[in-house]
């Protein structure tokens, strides 16, 4: 599988940032595997910020991770997942995410496919962004409770809209 990821790494003509996890740096010389550094630059784990600052003036973002599918749709940057399910299904529907087989065609295809294509994701998918302004206004009404001993924890209460909180 690793093999599989290096070597449609490597077919690709684009410039690749990858910052790589140490267990995968790992993996990859202890296999022999080697990155073509004509076009790819392998650099350390970034912290968040510098992370999400790279992938937002990124063309594409290529990951196996779950979490950076969400990101990736709020920024406007095309992803391909490599994976073939994801619980963020509005990414894929709205065409932001493509989710891929670990082949190596597939893997090409669909990066060659979603590169540098432009997006105007629709963030309000995720709610409006006024949470944080609803919420304690509902907790200083006590309509619902939040119980200081979590072993004696009821169900949490509805809202005022029959939705749970």
């Amino acid at each position: 599988m690793l093999s599989t990821i290096v070597a449609a790494l490597n077919s690709l003509d684009f410039p690749i940032v990858f910052p790589i996890h140490p267990r995968t740096r790992k993996q990859i010389e202890e296999f022999g595997f080697k990155l073509d550094s004509s076009h790819i630059r392998v650099i350390d784990p970034l912290p968040y910020d510098d992370f999400m600052a790279l992938v937002a003036g990124s063309k594409l973002t290529i990951s196996d991770s779950g979490g950076i599918q969400k990101e990736c749709y709020l920024l406007n940057v095309p992803l391909v997942s490599l994976h073939t399910r994801t619980e963020w299904v509005e990414t894929v529907e709205k065409g932001a995410n493509v989710l891929t087989d670990l082949t190596l065609d597939s893997i090409v295809a669909n990066c060659q496919r979603m590169y540098g294509r432009r997006l105007s994701n629709d963030p309000s998918v995720y709610g409006d962004g006024a949470a944080a302004k609803r919420i304690p206004p509902i907790l200083q009404s006590g309509e619902i409770a939040i119980p200081s001993d979590r072993r004696k924890a009821q169900p949490i209460a509805r809202g005022r809209r029959g939705r749970n909180l």
